[in-house]
């Protein structure tokens, strides 16, 4: 998995198997972007949506190419993109904001029966039901699996 701006960092080719539109990056090359505090340029969205404290999701790959993901309540976008800093991220993107749109499942088919998967949610407090990515929804999302 790559993050980065299109057309400069990724683009299309023969590796490229799905693309994920997002505003731009807010750590890119190890270091957390500057301008998020003050929204310089509206790159991030509206100031009143990327300046306020409310829940937040971000994504983000480490330099072992292993990925990371910071959700929870209360942050702005630079503290979003501090933790997944301190977390490790070198290039990290947000994800999704407000509490009715922040959520991460995990799904586990060796503890459910084939016909009945149910997820579990990252935190308790995320308010998605738990069936939210096995089913059509207008909200966007994406899914990653081990092979």
């Amino acid at each position: 998995m790559h993050i980065g701006a299109w057309g400069s960092d990724v683009g299309p080719g023969p590796t490229v198997a799905a693309v994920r539109q997002n505003p731009d990056p807010i750590i890119d090359h190890g270091r957390v972007v500057p301008g998020l505090d003050v929204n310089a340029g509206g790159s991030w969205g509206s100031a009143s949506n990327q300046l306020q404290y409310t829940w937040r999701s971000g994504l983000g790959v480490t330099a072992d190419n292993s990925l990371v993901y910071v959700g929870g309540a209360g942050l702005t976008l630079s503290t979003l993109a501090a933790a997944l800093a301190d977390a490790g991220a070198v290039t990290a993107m947000e994800l999704d904001i407000h509490i009715q749109m922040v959520d991460l499942f995990t799904y586990d088919h060796a503890t459910h029966r084939p016909d009945h998967l149910a997820g579990t949610p990252l935190l308790p407090s995320m308010p998605g039901p738990n069936d939210r990515c096995l089913q059509s929804d207008q909200w966007d999302f994406f899914v990653v699996t081990s092979r």
